[in-house]
């Protein structure tokens, strides 16, 4: 019995050594070679790991031997000795990887826009309809191929240069070998004018793929022209367009830019059924679907992320909360060296939709008991990210107290430490602190305080209101320093705009603007940097610190006038009363000599015309000497794309309205011509007009023209590039 019990002793030794050790060793070697390494190294490298994985297995073994012998400290030593020389020789540093070979590289050809059928042709082999993706033998077999264009057809084709199958691993750099191409879009050679090529790689670097970017040459048709015109069709028709306007758009280049940027939103939709069409989708289709599309086609094609992320949002899935909820967790709880290439290009879209889905959240009028269970486990997936900074800022508005509470143990756990000079960063936990900018040093700040600021909870106001003193010594320290990334001051360390003139953003607003001033004599300069500054703020700007700030500026050696565009981030009321006490100063103390009066006069009256003062649009319209049309584009130049502050049109077109001008309703006239809008083609039967003659030939006139255009829809000048036998 004690023989037995002494040798249960002994197995269990030599298993205790054979766990810990093998344990401990199974660490060391996923460490050195990950588990995707092997597939990518040469060979030799492939059997100096095995060597080493044998040298350490062997060790674990005898020490296990050795253990059941009753000597564990010697075991314990053995394995030691040994795991510490497998870290003394470094064997990863010894590795050596391969290059990559054909069957590692795909290529995926795209020419940006549609051009309807369009074949991809190297050295004489048809590589199929663009976008097209093929292999790297595919391409080495076209390499090798010899080819040379027959005469007469030599100017259909064009050499280029297109980088080779193979290239060593980790490299950027590319090699490009010369290869004949051409794209025949439905019968028709096309000019190619430029191919532009880069490498993207999987996670693990085991493959890939080379995208290449052939731009053809453009068509001589007017794009803008046409573009416009189904616009104002779409308007005329009250936006219920045939499926016809849908197809013809759908081959048009720039559609999708159109798609991402057009500020009328009634057209938003209409050019939504456009984006699917050109791509072969449908709002039904899987997210994953859409994700694929855009990771690919559309990011390789123009890299516009926000379009991107606007074409994602068309997909029906994105309005199905349990379902992005869940995603998003899973997402999220995917160790980076665990996903697909699929799932990282799923969580870059899923990061930048956090702050969509948190708004389509806080709009519920009450959650149920899974939805608030999914919050809650996705607020733990986000938690768990610790240190990611850009998922922590998306998620801010996250409706779950898990996020608050979070910020608030960690601003504990740091020591409650606010701000500190750039140049005491040493002994900082890089996993505390943020800069305000990254693109110079400034104050850090603790990013765990200003998450948590940024919480619209109580806790957050109480933070903001007992350490407002701190962040405005950070301001105050970032403006002695400089400003040329001045946005980071007022949005993202000044960032209680809600307070209105009480905010912080408001009490540095002189000092700030003082800083300007002695930092750059350029006016355009000084313009950038106020822009940066009140952008952020928007509404809450104080019009008694502006006023003081034009003061001041309006008095330094070559101010200019124009600065005032500055104010279009601000409410039409505050505008107005800033334009009218920048106005008043200037007529009771006229600045010095060098300063351009005229451009301050200028300015002052297009911001007043910009508001709709119908006072300042009188005065404008009978003192230029301007067509209605020219005048009509400058008072109400329709804004195509939605870029930035637009003028206020309502109170323009209410200034217009109630003048008994001709010349004003002439303008009003051309407006509703080229925007007829269903509200704004209401005017021409709804507003008595002006009896001058010319008003009123006008006026039929638009009717008739708005009457054609509903009955005919604009042809679209891209046919011929789908027809056979046609040429650019």
């Amino acid at each position: 019995m004690k023989r037995v019990g002494k040798t249960k002793v002994q197995v269990l030794d030599a298993l205790i050594v054979l766990i810990i050790g093998g344990g401990f060793a199974a660490f060391l070697l996923n460490r050195q070679f990950e588990p995707y390494t092997f597939s990518t190294l040469t060979a030799g490298s492939t059997t100096a790991c095995w060597v080493y994985v044998g040298v350490v297995a062997f060790s674990i073994l005898t020490g296990a031997v050795i253990a059941f012998f009753r000597l564990p400290v010697v075991a314990a030593g053995l394995i030691s000795v040994v795991l510490a020389a497998f870290m003394a020789t470094s064997p990863r540093s010894l590795i050596k990887y391969r290059d990559y070979r054909p069957d590692d590289t795909a290529y995926k050809f795209n020419t940006g826009i549609s051009y309807g059928q369009a074949e991809l042709f190297l050295n004489g082999q048809s590589f199929g309809i663009i976008p097209a993706t093929t292999s790297g033998k595919e391409i080495e077999t076209a390499f090798t191929t010899p080819f040379t264009p027959a005469e007469g057809v030599q100017n259909a084709w064009y050499r280029l240069e297109l980088p080779v199958t193979t290239a060593p691993r980790g490299k950027h750099e590319l090699v490009t070998k010369a290869i004949w191409c051409k794209i025949v879009c439905n019968g028709v050679p096309r000019e190619i004018v430029e191919l532009d090529a880069y490498p993207n790689w999987t996670n693990r670097h085991e493959e890939r793929s080379i995208i290449c970017k052939l731009r053809l040459k453009a068509h001589k048709s007017n794009t803008y022209d046409y573009l416009s015109d189904m616009v104002r069709y779409a308007q005329v028709c009250d936006y219920k367009v045939p499926e016809q306007w849908i197809n013809d758009l759908s081959q048009t280049p720039y559609a999708r830019s159109r798609f991402g940027n057009n500020a009328d939103p009634a057209l938003q939709p209409l050019f939504g059924q456009v984006f699917l069409m050109k791509y072969g989708l449908k709002s039904s289709d899987p997210f994953d679907d859409f994700i694929d599309l855009a990771g690919h086609y559309i990011t390789g094609t123009s890299g516009m992320f926000p379009n991107n992320l606007e074409f994602i949002t068309l997909c029906e899935q994105t309005n199905d909360l349990p379902f992005m909820l869940s995603e998003m967790i899973r997402i999220f709880n995917t160790p980076f060296q665990q996903r697909t290439q699929q799932e990282s290009q799923k969580w870059s879209y899923l990061v930048a939709l956090l702050p969509t889905l948190c708004n389509q959240l806080n709009q519920l009028k009450t959650m149920d008991a899974e939805t608030r269970r999914l919050v809650d486990e996705l607020g733990v997936a986000i938690c768990r990210r610790g240190p990611d900074e850009m998922v922590l800022k998306q998620a801010i508005e996250l409706p779950s107290p898990l996020i608050e509470e979070f910020f608030c143990r960690k601003f504990r756990a740091s020591g409650k430490w606010v701000w500190r000079p750039q140049d005491s960063e040493q002994g900082i936990s890089h996993r505390d602190s943020i800069r305000i900018s990254l693109d110079f040093d400034g104050p850090i700040i603790n990013k765990w305080l200003h998450f948590a600021m940024m919480q619209k909870g109580n806790r957050g106001k109480e933070l903001m209101s007992t350490y407002r003193s701190d962040l405005l010594n950070a301001g105050r320290v970032l403006l002695s320093e400089q400003l040329d990334e001045s946005r980071p001051l007022s949005a993202t360390l000044l960032f209680d705009h809600h307070k209105g003139s009480e905010s912080m953003s408001n009490e540095l607003l002189q000092e700030f603007f003082g800083a300007a001033l002695k930092q750059s004599r350029d006016s355009e300069d000084q313009k950038e940097f106020l822009t940066n500054y009140l952008k952020p703020m928007g509404d809450s700007l104080d019009p008694k610190n502006m006023v003081a700030c034009m003061k001041t500026y309006m008095n330094a050696s070559s101010s200019k006038g124009d600065i005032l565009d500055c104010l279009k981030w601000t409410s039409r009321e505050k505008r107005i009363k800033i334009l009218n006490q920048v106005k008043q100063l200037l007529n009771e103390k006229p600045p010095r000599q060098d300063v351009d009066k005229k451009s301050w006069e200028n300015a002052i009256n297009n911001g007043l015309i910009q508001c709709g003062m119908p006072s300042a649009i009188n005065t404008y319209v009978v003192t230029t000497n301007k067509s209605p049309n020219q005048l009509s584009e400058l008072l109400l130049p329709y804004p195509e794309r939605k870029w930035g502050p637009k003028y206020f049109y309502s109170n323009i077109i209410a200034a217009l309205r109630i003048s008994d001008d001709s010349k004003q309703h002439l303008i009003l006239l051309d407006y509703i011509s080229r925007v007829p809008t269903p509200e704004n083609r209401a005017m021409l039967t709804d507003m008595t007009w002006n009896s001058d003659p010319s008003v009123q030939k006008r006026v039929a006139e638009v009717k008739a023209e708005l009457e054609e255009l509903k009955n005919n829809m604009p042809e679209s000048p891209y046919e011929e590039l789908f027809e056979k036998g046609t040429t650019d």
